[in-house]
């Protein structure tokens, strides 16, 4: 049960704190800071809506990036703002790409920064638009910060009070 007095609003978060052991086999070595997003089955809203650009061509492609909302999406038109400078990285969170289209978009690389830039590793990308988008849209951020070598702190919203 949740107590008013002690949280002082309803609507706050619950957040998950990890300590994370960073430590390989090797005792000279360790893990860098991870990063990534999660979607929950639970949807709630954290902050504002994330501005995603797409790169794609194909008409089923260019009716998820409706569907979800994309901030800017297309193939030509997307790529001439990008080339003009109108886009900044400021403009956006995320940049998606469809496999189809990665090749043409390659000459962007200056133009978008490289935590930014399309990444399969990353999964922004996928054949799957539909899924990439929901999870760039909808998922939530999550990234560990190292407080010693071989110690770092994960923390994590996952939902809402109410």
């Amino acid at each position: 049960m949740v107590q008013p007095k002690i949280l002082n609003s309803m609507d706050s978060f619950v957040w998950a704190r990890l300590k994370l052991d960073m430590t390989t086999p090797k005792k000279t070595k360790f893990v860098e800071n991870v990063r990534g997003l999660v979607t929950f089955p639970h949807y709630f809203e954290d902050r504002p809506r994330k501005n995603v650009v797409l790169f794609c061509r194909l008409p089923e492609h260019i009716k998820a990036a409706e569907k979800h909302g994309a901030y800017m999406f297309g193939y030509t038109e997307v790529i001439k703002q990008f080339e003009r400078g109108d886009v900044t990285d400021t403009n956006y969170e995320y940049v998606l790409c469809a496999p189809d289209v990665y090749a043409d978009i390659l000459h962007l690389r200056k133009k978008i920064s490289k935590d930014k830039f399309p990444n399969p590793q990353y999964g922004s990308l996928h054949p799957n638009v539909d899924k990439m988008l929901e999870k760039f849209i909808r998922g939530k951020e999550y990234q560990s910060v190292k407080y010693e070598e071989a110690r770092g702190i994960l923390e994590l919203r996952f939902g809402i009070v109410r």
